[in-house]
């Protein structure tokens, strides 16, 4: 008889024992995951911190950081790499130790938790709020050194002459190209063909040079489409071949008889958008993760 209580104490003893082992891997394996959870959030905001700080001329690794550090989640590491275009990639790894509660019992005394995330620059493809007026792919793949242009544009041409012209994004009327440079396309424009208006005295009007003006007062910048010449077609039929975007600041306009200009600079700038693979490099970019 005692033979067999003994055998029931030792019985209920493993039972119990198991039972904590049991306990101690749920609470603490909740735990783990939450911190898990936490860590890649975290990382995930640090490398797109990350991805804006390259899109916008930064070396990345210092917003990065500067983000975990903000958000609780210091990084282990910060790894700038090319993939489409140079340093347009960041990588970022968090590491944590995470305390057991009942593990500890067990000689578990913490676990180091791991997430690894990447985000990357895209160059922009397709977007809303367009500006009606294109740049040439050489002006605005010069976007990074800051410089002033100056685009013109001859008024007596077809619509293809000088080195801006004016899309038909939102209608053709002198109120349709205003109400274009202040607010920009309602609708999603991307990359290919776009039809030049043949402008007459449309772009000299009131209403266009008054929404110059308010782009110029609001320093605000813009975004504007980017062709690649030749132009397509001739006369009414004339297009430019949209091959990318580009951020663009105005700082002055100027209409002397048939010969309008537009003064200003690019920018590196995130925009909302898509990118469905190609464009130019032309400062105009969205963000995204990777991993």
């Amino acid at each position: 008889m005692r033979g067999e209580r003994g055998q029931v104490v030792i019985i209920v003893v493993v039972f119990l024992l198991a039972l904590l082992g049991l306990g101690a891997l749920t609470v603490d394996a909740g735990s783990w995951f939450r911190d898990d959870r936490r860590l890649q959030s975290g990382g995930d905001a640090a490398a797109l911190a990350g991805a804006y700080s390259l899109a916008t001329g930064g070396n990345g690794v210092d917003a990065a950081n500067a983000n975990g550090t903000q958000n609780a989640t210091p990084l282990s590491s910060a790894v700038v790499s090319t993939r489409a275009n140079p340093n347009d990639t960041i990588t970022v790894t968090a590491e944590h130790d995470s305390t057991s509660f009942l593990a500890g019992l067990f000689g578990i005394p913490s676990s180091q938790r791991h997430a690894v995330a990447t985000a990357q620059v895209f160059n922009l493809t397709q977007t809303d709020h367009v500006v009606p007026f294109a740049v040439p792919q050489t002006l605005a793949q010069n976007w990074a050194s800051g410089s002033t242009v100056t685009l013109t544009f001859d008024n007596s041409s077809s619509g293809s002459s000088g080195n801006f012209g004016l899309l038909s994004l939102c209608g053709a009327t002198p109120g349709d190209i205003a109400n274009c440079l202040t607010n920009g396309s309602s609708s999603q424009v991307g990359l290919g063909p776009q039809s030049i208006i043949s402008t007459g005295n449309k772009w000299n009007s009131n209403a266009v040079q008054t929404a110059l003006q308010t782009l110029q007062d609001s320093g605000k910048p813009v975004l504007v489409p980017v062709f690649a010449p030749p132009v397509l077609g001739s006369g009414s039929n004339a297009q430019y071949n949209i091959v990318g975007f580009a951020s663009f600041v105005v700082t002055g306009h100027h209409v002397s008889g048939q010969v309008s200009t537009i003064t200003g600079h690019f920018i590196a700038m995130v925009w909302q958008g898509t990118s469905g693979g190609g464009g130019c490099f032309c400062g105009a970019s969205t963000i995204s993760l990777t991993q």
